[in-house]
């Protein structure tokens, strides 16, 4: 067999039916969180688009990398899971593989560059507000190509991929370390660029910053991640015949659930993306009269002026009983009905 065939093995019946069956259950879950969650961050993005900023398209990357999961991966190890074995062969299992390979680590160096600017907007506050659309989108077509380098490997001839030990999902063949020294070094460099390094870096930040919401997504990377790395390291030098399926299946699912963390922390915990969340909502709200409580151009062009403001929630404003200010008074601005206004200046509005 060459390294770039799944290697695929007789039958396992080590997971009992129920087991399967609650596997496809678990992961059916996860993936209406994972759409109901990053759907909402991709729509909150689309109705404030004229306020976002150059380094928030790393959380709209993270979002979109973590829908293309649930359309890539989730359906063929739900199927899998409910027909209690893997069913769509060598090829499908290659796919797979590489797709759920591929996005992980588009997260991964995604959240790892929100932990620099994060850290560099606390520390060094310049360069994050002199980043330029053309340096933000750089660095996510970075993370896309970091992502597609590593997942293109096993493919190319170097490791490969197979199934993992319950049979409904596939992943890198960690056995190949202990087959060659070639193996071995990919294993080894995998693991410092892919989860070692990326950890570094993220804890080196957050110790250098004091903001929870950040602390926490980068908390939630790490818990997620670490159970499934310290399993995989054990199978690259072990014998992961020895340890318990239970062992095998339970960090799988643990770092599968990694993609709702994100817009979870981000509405429990910023307040700015939590009123974008309200705002929305509220304009698909219909009103007694059928139409909806407030309209696109409301979001977009609420007048804001004077002294000594602060919305606590989304004002709903109609255009037509907008007045002029008169001229001995603020002047006014356009923004978006989502700000925070404190002695008649907005507030930064962002997530990052």
């Amino acid at each position: 067999m060459n390294n770039t065939t799944a290697a695929f093995y007789p039958p396992r019946r080590q997971v009992p039916d129920w087991g399967y069956n609650a596997l496809g259950s678990y992961v059916l879950c996860i993936g209406f969180c994972n759409l109901i969650g990053n759907t909402f961050v991709l729509l909150v993005s689309y109705y404030r688009r004229k306020k976002i900023k150059p380094p928030e398209v790393f959380t709209i990357n993270l979002a979109v990398s973590d829908l293309l999961l649930l359309l890539c991966a989730y359906p063929w190890m739900v199927a899998s899971s409910f027909s209690h074995g893997w069913q769509f062969g060598d090829a499908g299992c290659i796919s797979y593989a590489f797709f759920r390979f591929m996005l992980g680590l588009v997260n991964i160096a995604d959240i790892t560059v929100l932990a620099v600017v994060r850290y560099l907007k606390v520390c060094r506050s310049k360069e994050v507000a002199d980043m330029s659309w053309t340096s933000a989108l750089m660095v996510v077509a970075g993370t896309w190509m970091f992502g597609a380098f590593w997942a293109l490997m096993p493919v190319c001839g170097w490791s490969r991929y197979t199934l993992e030990p319950f049979d409904v999902a596939c992943t890198l063949d960690y056995k190949t370390a202990q087959e060659s020294q070639e193996g071995a070094a990919f294993m080894m460099i995998l693991f410092t660029f892919c989860f070692f390094i990326p950890v570094a870096v993220i804890t080196f930040c957050y110790v250098c910053i004091v903001r929870t919401i950040a602390v926490m997504v980068g908390v939630g990377f790490i818990l997620a991640w670490t159970p499934y790395s310290l399993v995989s390291l054990y199978a690259t030098f072990g014998d992961l015949k020895s340890l318990p399926i239970i062992y095998s299946i339970l960090p799988s699912m643990f770092a599968k659930s990694a993609s709702i963390y994100n817009p979870i922390i981000y509405f429990f915990m910023n307040d700015s993306f939590r009123r974008d969340v309200t705002a929305l909502i509220k304009l698909s709200i219909p009103k007694p009269g059928g139409s909806t409580s407030c309209s696109h151009s409301a979001w977009e062009k609420t007048p804001t002026s004077g002294r000594g403001t602060f919305m606590t929630s989304p004002q709903r404003i109609k255009l037509s009983e907008m007045r002029p200010t008169e001229p001995s008074q603020a002047k006014t601005t356009t923004t978006t009905a989502l700000i925070t206004q404190v002695e008649g200046r907005e507030a930064p509005s962002t997530w990052v």
